[in-house]
């Protein structure tokens, strides 16, 4: 990819609401566990520090990720919020 490549605001939109689209099929499955350090982490997402989830591949990261930022102001959330003109 040319490193001088510029994503539109109308292509990020695009990304961000197919994003948007996925997360929510993935938190209606069934069987997605909530961890329990669920409750404790989300204290701390209002909060200036930055987060980082480690572990092994597909131990469910994106998904407590999900979980997580679930019901928040998410950047996505922001985009879509603030009109839809692009």
């Amino acid at each position: 990819m040319d490193p001088t490549y510029r994503v539109g605001r109308t292509e990020l939109k695009e990304i961000l609401v197919a994003q948007k689209k996925e997360t929510e099929q993935i938190l209606k499955q069934e069987n997605i566990i909530e961890r329990e350090i669920l409750p404790a982490s989300k204290k701390y997402m209002d909060t200036d520090i930055i987060k980082v989830i480690t572990g092994i591949r597909r131990c469910g990261k994106s998904v407590f990720s999900h979980q997580l930022l679930n019901k928040k102001n998410t950047p996505t959330q922001t985009l879509m919020t603030k009109g839809s003109s692009c």
